[in-house]
């Protein structure tokens, strides 16, 4: 008897080799696939491990199209197509090429090329030389200076922006449109001689 995660292992041995043809159930598109992982899963032809072992490691020679699940920390740095959904930290190497939509319950790190935008409920770092063409949404964000970015970043996690700066600029209330405060603020806010 098998379990799920023996199934998934098999079928990723298939996929490597290019020979997995998915489930005609698997999805309504053709030649889409949906894998999950749980636990300690090693996607990867080569014996070249992450440098934490623990959780889930994609290596370059990797090629994926789909929706992809990972529930633990994650390695990617293969190429990937669809839509990626990481319950666990992230991670996409500096040989990873991915386009797809990124949704992350924890930290994603963007050392490699990304198109597709990123959402995480913790933090995104991008950093190294990596290439992100995207928006990022997080609470906080991070991007070295060697990084190139193209999107937009938002960090207000459903905040509605405040664009009222009436209240910091109060003097400015107070003037006659020329900058200069008016007669009656000068004498309310200056002593007498």
């Amino acid at each position: 008897m098998t379990t799920g995660v023996d199934d998934f292992v098999n079928k990723t041995k298939e996929l490597t080799r290019g020979i997995f043809k998915p489930d005609s159930d698997s999805s309504n598109t053709p030649n889409a696939t949906t894998m999950s992982t749980t636990g300690n899963s090693l996607l990867s032809k080569s014996s070249k491990s992450s440098s934490k072992s623990s959780g889930a490691y994609l290596s370059e020679d990797v090629e994926l199209k789909g929706t992809l699940y990972f529930s633990s920390r994650t390695e990617i740095n293969g190429r990937i197509e669809g839509d990626i959904v990481a319950e666990g930290p992230l991670i996409i190497g500096d040989s990873a090429i991915i386009k797809a939509s990124i949704t992350a319950a924890a930290t994603v790190e963007v050392r490699g090329k990304v198109q597709g935008n990123i959402a995480a409920q913790d933090r995104v770092d991008v950093t190294g030389e990596a290439q992100l063409y995207g928006d990022i949404q997080a609470p906080q964000i991070s991007i070295s200076d060697s990084v190139t970015f193209v999107g937009r970043s938002d960090t207000l996690s459903g905040k509605s922006p405040t664009t009222d700066f009436s209240k910091i600029f109060s003097q400015l209330d107070k003037s006659n449109g020329t900058g200069t405060p008016s007669k009656s603020s000068r004498s309310n806010s200056s002593s007498s001689d």
